[in-house]
């Protein structure tokens, strides 16, 4: 579940970083319920949205997203969230 978290925490930003989308953009990509938790626990934390490590190593940030997405989420949508959280695989063709 920390797993879950993490990318979860960290998901927003890396899918702007590494497309030049905005955090608000990047949060569209996660079903409502993923979306309301970091609404409701980013601003909440130290970190600013924008500081991936600080996303990712807060451990009373991804606590309080696990806890939301877990009685928050369905299981197609804590899928649906990790999907969106992964990392774009390279391109080798």
């Amino acid at each position: 579940m920390h797993l879950i978290t993490n990318l979860l925490a960290a998901a927003a930003v890396l899918s702007y970083t590494a497309s030049a989308m905005t955090p608000l953009e990047a949060m569209s990509l996660y079903p409502s319920c993923a979306q309301k938790c970091m609404m409701e626990f980013v601003p909440k934390s130290v970190c600013k949205l924008t500081d991936v490590d600080c996303l990712c190593n807060n451990g009373p940030l991804n606590d309080n997203l696990a806890v939301c997405v877990h009685h928050g989420c369905t299981i197609s949508d804590a899928l649906s969230t990790l999907l969106a959280a992964a990392p774009p695989t390279p391109d080798y063709g």
